[in-house]
């Protein structure tokens, strides 16, 4: 999930008063979330589609070995 500006998405939980933008990439097993990947910005629409597809390639990396 890419969140460009947080400020405008009630879901949102704010842990730093500087974030701005988040992307969060759950590592799933089975089909169930098992952790997640978790980025914030102080920048205002700071991760797009290249970010999302590396993180994702990461998660799937990580739930390998988790």
């Amino acid at each position: 999930m890419i969140v460009p500006d947080v400020n405008n998405d009630p879901r949102y939980l704010q842990c730093f008063i500087n974030t701005r933008a988040e992307i969060v990439v759950p590592i799933l097993r089975d089909g169930a979330p098992i952790a997640e990947i978790d980025i914030d910005s102080d920048q205002l629409n700071a991760f797009g589609p290249t970010d999302k597809e590396f993180l994702e390639w990461v998660a799937d990396d990580l739930r390998s070995i988790l």
